[in-house]
């Protein structure tokens, strides 16, 4: 996507895009009456910075379907939740970073980050914790987060920070060639994730968001060399044993406290 491209809003709409390339096409036809429908929804895909109007509405319609927002909505909220000690919450977000802590560990650590981030006393608000969460993905607002959510995938990444600026969301360390995706994480976009790493020659790759099916696509990268699935807990001993094709492996970390590996997947 072109730097010049328009931005998709947060909330995408099939509807608001047909009206759109209805009115693009009024504004065609002035200059030139035998411009057709089709002709102005090119020329909208293309300002979204999509190659054709198909591919823009199949973008939309995986916006629509994914949930992301939604996802990040509640992410937020069992966050707030979980800084007061909500124990169903405290769950969701172990589940959710793949961390080893037990509840009230994780709980210490919720309120020392909303604590860090607000820089003021008192209890923190939804609000709060929107903000928090949207600048750990490097963004400046819940409202550039939530836009940021609708956007194709980035066709490049901060050349100083190695973040991209739109789902899936990644960091890379450039020095190490490794990268590290973030949840959540869909199965195109694991996809997305190793044809990135493919791009850049990316030999190391670390999360603790691992699920068989992402293990198995991984298992068929002949160029990585190392990974690093400390606290996964979303994956089984039959997603593990697909790596035993990765014979290239140098390194491979299994720790976590709770890891989900039995004596059959090693």
């Amino acid at each position: 996507m072109s730097k010049a491209a328009s931005r998709l809003p947060a909330r995408p709409s099939l509807e608001q895009l047909r009206k759109q390339a209805k009115e693009r096409l009024e504004t065609l036809r002035a200059d030139d009456p035998s411009a057709t429908l089709a002709d102005a929804q090119y020329a909208l895909a293309r300002a979204y910075g999509f190659e054709s109007w198909p591919k823009l509405v199949h973008h939309v319609e995986a916006v629509l379907s994914s949930g992301r927002l939604e996802q990040f909505e509640h992410l937020a909220k069992n966050i707030l939740a979980g800084y007061g000690g909500d124990a169903e919450a405290l769950q969701h977000l172990i589940a959710h970073y793949g961390v080893s802590y037990n509840p009230d560990q994780l709980r210490v650590r919720v309120q020392s980050s909303v604590n860090d981030a607000r820089g003021v006393p008192g209890e923190p608000t939804l609000a709060d914790v929107q903000l928090m969460v949207a600048r750990q993905y490097g963004f400046e607002s819940w409202a550039a987060l939530a836009e940021g959510l609708a956007q194709p995938p980035a066709q490049s990444v901060d050349s100083r920070l190695g973040l991209s600026s739109s789902p899936p969301f990644y960091r890379i360390d450039w020095k190490n060639k490794t990268i590290e995706p973030h949840p959540p994480l869909s199965d195109a976009d694991w996809e997305t994730v190793f044809a990135v790493m493919k791009e850049h020659g990316l030999t190391g790759i670390t999360s603790a968001a691992f699920t068989d099916g992402a293990l198995a696509k991984l298992s068929r990268l002949d160029f990585v060399t190392r990974i690093n699935m400390d606290g996964a807990r979303s994956f089984t001993d039959d997603g593990l044993l697909h790596l035993a094709r990765m014979t290239q492996l140098e390194e491979l970390d299994l720790s976590g406290y709770h890891s989900p590996l039995t004596d059959r997947g090693l």
